[in-house]
């Protein structure tokens, strides 16, 4: 009951918020929108019609760049990549920077959600192109999936806590999209898990990537609550269908 309470007031208070976040980006409204991930192992064949919309995850665009697929409408990154105090931190997300993987690149909007506590932002680190920038707070990211989803279990602690991948695809459904196809998204460690990085010498065979269990129920939820959503990566199979069938 006292969690039942606390979600309702969030959502109170940020009902404007997230009223004005539909707003602004109605655009992506039954639309098929295509989301790209930064893993290498990204399905080119989908990128065949303009009207599509590009939606790439933290340094993807460079990969849809690099490969003249298309022009990237929207951008989704988490405040992680862009905190100055956090974003060097990590290796999977200070290459990004250090190695201006983004520099010059059309982002189109640029939406920076909190995961953590995450607050420090300055989306110039990504040294990109950017028609507008929005934040989406803890608890609007929370509201959002759990409006999506229709249970509150994903999202709900470290332990739950889905990626920026997934998250975007949650929110380009909360938007209203027709379809969702997603490529470049693995939940097996590969010996190169980025397009942007060198490929590793280390053995990853039977290594989950992070977020993986969290970002398994939160695929299948949304495929067995009749979301059109497709998979373009084999990780993600087992979680589209229920029989074997294409």
């Amino acid at each position: 009951m006292k969690y039942l309470i606390k979600s309702y007031v969030k959502r109170l208070i940020n009902f404007k918020n997230i009223l004005k976040l539909k707003r602004d980006f109605r655009f992506i409204n039954q639309k098929k929108i295509i989301i790209v991930g930064s893993g290498p192992n990204l399905d080119k064949s989908i990128f065949n019609n303009q009207e599509n919309i590009i939606v790439s995850c933290n340094a993807s665009a460079g990969n849809v760049y690099r490969s003249n697929l298309g022009d990237v409408k929207l951008t989704i990154v988490d405040n992680e990549l862009i905190d100055k105090k956090i974003a060097f931190e990590k290796d999977v997300r200070s290459n990004i920077i250090k190695n201006n993987v983004l520099k010059g690149i059309n982002l189109g909007h640029l939406i920076s959600v909190q995961s953590n506590h995450s607050k420090d932002l300055d989306y110039t680190l990504l040294k990109g192109n950017i028609d507008s920038f929005t934040k989406i707070s803890k608890n609007m990211r929370k509201i959002i999936i759990d409006s999506v989803l229709g249970t509150s279990i994903v999202d709900k602690d470290n332990n739950s806590l889905i990626s920026t991948g997934v998250f975007s695809i949650c929110l380009c459904l909360f938007f209203g999209a027709r379809q969702v196809v997603f490529s470049g998204f693995t939940l097996f460690k590969e010996k190169k898990e980025h397009f942007y990085e060198e490929p590793e010498h280390i053995e990853t065979k039977f290594l989950t990537r992070n977020h993986s269990l969290a970002d398994s129920v939160a695929i299948g939820i949304l495929k067995m609550r009749g979301f059109n959503i497709e998979a373009k990566d084999r990780d993600f199979y087992p979680l589209m269908n229920n029989w074997g069938v294409e």
